[in-house]
């Protein structure tokens, strides 16, 4: 599955170990399209979504035509071996701090180690500025073109180096 990096069923997709991909680029993952046994192809304005399925007006193409739905795999299968356009989300289980001593052997008292320091947590600030909008991914800084109109699904970031670290990219100019 190809996706933009944000988006409401990302927990579910890493429940279900989805192999994932999303787009390292600089433009917005906008495509919806499904191609079923290369025989069958959807496309359209519908998000698969809840509200795509009871709310919004939307269009949903059913296209029962082999050479389109080869078509569209071929394109699926170009953007997702495109290893400069799109990046491989790797799901991972919640891991231990540390790895656990090599069972011991030897018949002898097992030697003490060294705890390792736990990492410096980073202190919050008081009043985070830099906005993160949660839909596109993209981070905007005070004074930036964008940052007084970014006021909706609004993730707050003190630094810059925050708002990377959370998977979001900083605004082009």
């Amino acid at each position: 599955m190809l996706r933009q990096a944000s988006g409401t069923h990302q927990s579910k997709l890493r429940s279900d170990w989805v192999p994932t991909k999303i787009n390292s680029h600089s433009g917005l993952m906008h495509l919806k399209m499904v191609v079923a046994d290369k025989k069958v192809a959807t496309t359209g304005s519908f998000n698969f979504s809840k509200a795509a399925s009871t709310t919004n007006d939307e269009v949903l193409m059913v296209l029962r035509d082999e050479t389109v739905a080869k078509s569209f795999a071929a394109e699926f299968e170009r953007m997702w071996n495109d290893t400069k356009g799109f990046q491989t989300v790797e799901y991972r289980i919640a891991q231990p701090a540390s790895t656990a001593p090599a069972a011991n052997t030897s018949g002898q008292a097992p030697a003490k180690q060294t705890p390792k320091p736990a990492p410096a947590a980073s202190k919050a600030c008081d009043k985070p500025t830099i906005k993160g909008n949660k839909n596109s991914k993209i981070y905007h800084v005070p004074g930036g073109q964008s940052y007084d109109k970014t006021t909706a699904n609004v993730e707050m970031f003190c630094t810059e180096a925050e708002a990377q670290t959370a998977g979001y990219k900083k605004a082009q100019k």
